[in-house]
């Protein structure tokens, strides 16, 4: 898909890629209708098949691509609010009992590190969690279903996480390409 992205770009396509999916942009919505039906047109033409009912045919300033929401009017990445909602009951059980596996906690810093993408300084609040996994499993011979107790410093920065998750998350940038 490399090669194929590369050359819609070299015609002034301005596209994003992950895989298998494709996101078109452009400022004006005829230009990027019109974009977006050639690029369907050429992608065809290469023998891919455009799944129809997962694409999105008709363009928009707010989509949902990569399970983030793109707001390009208001150039923004957020979260849905589902994810929020997730997050804040996984942080809220664990916080509860701070007594988790290994593999539990392999998934939260996994999802956080994900949520990292549009949450300022989340990247900085898994660290201690990486932390206390590895010493976790490092203790218990890289047994994942051992039970791992959290240290006061993730504690904390989970209830960070809780605390940015009951807030409209967004993170502004300059450029969305």
């Amino acid at each position: 898909m490399k090669p194929v992205v590369q050359y819609l770009r070299s015609r002034g396509y301005r596209s994003a890629i992950y895989l298998d999916d494709l996101f078109c942009m452009d400022s004006e919505k005829t230009c990027c209708d019109r974009k977006l039906n050639e690029t369907f047109q050429f992608l065809e033409s290469l023998g891919f098949l455009i799944n129809q009912k997962k694409s999105m045919v008709v363009s928009s300033q707010r989509i949902l691509y990569l399970g983030f929401i793109i707001d390009a009017a208001q150039y923004q990445v957020e979260l849905p609010a589902q994810k929020k909602i997730n997050l804040t009951d996984r942080v809220n059980s664990i916080l509860l009992n701070s007594k988790m596996s290994i593999q539990d906690l392999s998934e939260l810093v996994g999802t956080l590190v994900s949520y990292s993408v549009v949450i300022k300084y989340g990247m900085l609040y898994t660290k201690q969690l990486e932390r206390d996994k590895l010493l976790a499993l490092k203790k218990s011979a890289n047994d994942y279903s051992a039970q791992v107790k959290l240290s006061s410093q993730s504690i904390s920065n989970l209830n960070w996480w809780l605390q940015v998750s009951s807030k409209p998350v967004k993170h502004s940038r300059r450029h969305i390409s």
